[in-house]
């Protein structure tokens, strides 16, 4: 994976979308954003630090807010929300079946076997770093917590095959059995 380079064109992540950069001569700040990119001072020493700074000041507010919003639904109560620059680390949690039932009880700890055993099926959450091996075309995962517990800490090794805005990440042995696979593409954005 390439470190970004920091000049006009390169482009940088924002809520699921990509932005290019634009050097200027003339702004008060060193980083600015307005909605449609974002735009650095050309003399801003540190432009990795600018950016960090942005994406910590800019994330922390708007994820309060949607914690905000989901905690309403979910019934949480979050005791802190914290943004920071992670590298290479990772958080993942999907729910496979939209149609799971409804807890009878109040609370999560009052699940049925039958309820609990329908979560663990439709649910998967894991978080933990990551590194790629370019020359033998891997990824590895190393999984600090897994709602399977069976895979906390192991260490798993997942093919990736690029073709033109086609990649593809195979796992040969997922905690479900069997094999599974990831299709990504890349999005072209018009201007």
């Amino acid at each position: 994976m390439r470190a970004p380079e920091f000049i006009s064109g390169e482009a940088f992540c924002y809520l699921g979308r990509r932005y290019q950069l634009k050097l200027s001569g003339r702004q008060k700040a060193p980083l600015q954003f307005d909605g449609t990119r974002f735009i650095l001072r050309q003399d801003a020493q540190s432009a990795e630090q600018h950016f960090r700074d942005w994406y910590i000041e800019t994330g922390t507010p708007w994820l309060r807010r949607r914690v905000e919003m989901l905690s309403v639904r979910t019934g949480g109560n979050p005791k802190r929300i914290s943004v920071r620059d992670l590298g290479f680390r990772w958080g993942s949690c999907g729910k496979f079946n939209p149609d799971r039932p409804k807890f009878k009880g109040k609370t999560r700890l009052d699940g049925t076997a039958a309820e609990n055993k329908a979560v663990v099926r439709a649910t998967a959450v894991n978080f933990g770093t990551w590194s790629v091996n370019e020359a033998d075309k891997t990824l590895t995962v190393h999984q600090e917590a897994n709602i399977f517990p069976n895979d906390d800490g192991l260490d798993v090794k997942r093919t990736i095959a690029l073709a033109g805005d086609e990649l593809k990440v195979t796992n040969p042995n997922p905690s479900s059995g069997g094999t599974a696979m990831s299709v990504w593409r890349r999005v072209k954005l018009a201007n």
